[in-house]
């Protein structure tokens, strides 16, 4: 029975590490590279639901680590214009999205609304292209009260960089 058990943590433990070694293994390219302009369109909802276009810059540092530098809520609703992006927001490649159909981002964020704030992390899915999408309701975790986004925005290599960005595993 000891063997058995024994056999069993065995097990258990190399599931565990080949599991935290896929996880932490993503990184993206070209890195560090200056950078992409962001643009898009994203539904975010609060305590308030508003429909924003947003632009921004983002930079890789590392082929983990990475910035979004610049990020602002535009119209067509006059209140996006109210939203306080607090960046620089860090980013991080991941080995899958939320949809779980391929690569993802990791965007560690802070926005200051009227009345509450959205501080967290979202993650997107990334085509490994040039769009990272949010799905419906997608949560802004460690935000209180709960934060959502959904839509697309659109990398677009900046500043004599040519290279798309890509995740691999």
């Amino acid at each position: 029975m000891k063997r058995v058990a024994s056999i069993s943590a065995s097990i258990a433990a190399f599931a565990l590490a080949a599991l935290a070694s896929s996880v932490s293994a993503q990184t993206w390219a070209p890195a560090p590279r200056d950078g992409w302009s962001l643009s898009g369109r994203l539904q975010v909802q609060q305590s308030l639901s508003l429909s924003c276009g947003v632009s921004g810059h983002a930079t890789t540092s590392s082929s983990t680590a990475g910035v979004i530098d610049a990020f602002a809520f535009v119209a067509p609703d006059a209140a996006c214009g109210l939203l306080g992006e607090n960046t620089p927001w860090a980013i991080e490649p991941l080995s899958s999205g939320p949809s779980g159909t391929g690569p993802g981002v990791r965007i560690h964020l802070d926005v200051t609304a009227l009345f509450n704030t959205c501080v967290g992390y979202v993650d997107g899915d990334y085509d490994n292209v040039n769009t990272i999408s949010f799905p419906p309701g997608t949560i802004v975790q460690g935000s209180s009260p709960n934060c959502t986004v959904e839509g697309e925005v659109v990398l677009t290599p900046d500043h004599g960089n040519t290279a798309p960005l890509i995740i691999t595993p």
